[in-house]
């Protein structure tokens, strides 16, 4: 349930625990992070236990993509299971989280899944707006019954309006702000994290809720991190900055195109076309997904009509397989074969930080390099520019 009001302000939110023994609100929760909070997004089809374990490992949070179907979730879990015996946690979980996109996932099928391993939290996304309260009251009293006591309810939301109603309603122990900026599926109107995290604090707060706030979209570095604290949040969560990691499943052609990307704002967009293109229509209409521009797009905007987009999408998705490019890596000259790249169709999210992707790291190297800097950022700051 939402949390009662507790004392505001940097050191409330525990970031005295630096290099320090005092646990953040968050460590009462997930005892084997460190501080800041680093979390890697449920990205689906992309997020699976290799990447949640590197994390979890790395003492931040690694969340394993349950999305629609649940596909492969099982298996995940039982692999993440096994190789996180030991890491401390809540009795009755295991140090990884998982998420679903609320609009057509069926709760019957994931919590029967969920039972056999409960995880430290779910992390819900994109219920159908008008029933939000409704959809997701339901999941989380089921997820706290049926599953285990504790674990914990992330809400992915991108308004100060859901923040307050999913408060009011006590459903949330954690609320991911996602900001314009990210990759994959958003809110097509909402604002960036550097003014919707300071609103979202001070409504919460004013309110008289102290929930956690995790901070999402166009976070890639050190930089980022420290400025999502110093804006109110107590952690990040990163996708695109992941999907420069090994353990990233993804074709090497999408990482290559990703770590190439520059100009983010330019690069990538927030548009339905690569849905239509993939025949996926359920995504309420509020939602959009931003990912690099490419031929599918293009042809979209000079009027080629739906049927035919799909029918090239598809075309090329199977030549890229017939070919052996997606399954083997095999690399061409342009991107063409491999289905990516600007004049490829097949999809490529990512967020606007894409430009900042430089080089593939291992994930775990990711969550320890991120956190340092930010830690020496927030504790010794930048005084050149003062």
């Amino acid at each position: 349930m939402a949390n009662k009001r507790k004392p505001s302000g940097f050191y409330a939110k525990g970031f005295t625990a630096f290099g320090g023994k005092t646990p953040t609100r968050l460590q009462k929760l997930y005892p084997w992070t460190k501080s800041p909070l680093i979390v890697s997004a449920p990205m689906l089809n992309i997020a699976g236990a290799n990447m949640a374990m590197a994390v979890t490992k790395a003492g931040g949070f690694g969340f394993i993509a349950g999305g629609l179907q649940a596909t492969n979730l099982e298996a995940h879990l039982v692999a993440a299971k096994r190789n996180l015996n030991g890491v401390a946690t809540r009795e009755g979980t295991f140090p990884i989280g998982v998420g679903f996109i609320n609009w057509g996932a069926d709760i019957d099928k994931c919590i029967k899944i969920l039972k056999r391993a409960p995880p430290a939290a779910v992390w819900f996304f994109a219920p159908e707006p008008d029933d939000r309260i409704e959809i997701l009251k339901k999941w989380a009293t089921r997820i706290r019954t049926e599953v285990s006591p504790n674990t914990t309810i992330w809400i992915q939301i991108g308004t100060v309006v859901e923040a307050l109603e999913y408060a009011k309603a006590g459903i949330p122990d954690v609320l991911v702000a996602q900001g314009q900026d990210a990759g994959g599926h958003g809110l097509t109107q909402n604002a960036g994290i550097i003014s919707l995290v300071p609103e979202m604090d001070d409504a919460l707060k004013q309110a008289g809720y102290d929930i956690p706030i995790i901070a999402a979209g166009g976070i890639m570095d050190a930089r980022g991190l420290a400025a999502a604290i110093c804006l109110g949040a107590d952690g990040c969560a990163m996708g695109t900055r992941f999907l420069g990691s090994p353990q990233a499943e993804i074709y090497p052609a999408y990482q290559r195109e990703v770590i190439a990307a520059t100009d983010g704002g330019l690069a990538t967009l927030k548009t339905t076309v690569y849905d239509r293109a993939r025949g996926i229509y359920g995504w309420p209409k509020v939602y959009r997904g931003r990912g690099l521009l490419n031929r599918t797009f293009f042809d979209s905007l000079d009027g080629v009509p739906d049927a035919e987009i799909k029918k090239m999408y598809e075309q090329q998705e199977e030549m890229a397989k017939v070919a052996g490019n997606l399954e083997k890596g095999i690399q061409t000259e342009n991107n063409f074969g491999t289905g990516y790249g600007k004049e490829g169709r097949l999809v490529t999210y990512c967020g606007t930080g894409v430009g900042l992707l430089k080089e593939v790291m291992d994930a775990r190297e990711i969550v320890e390099s991120v956190r340092k800097g930010a830690t020496d950022l927030l504790l010794k700051g930048n005084k050149a520019k003062l």
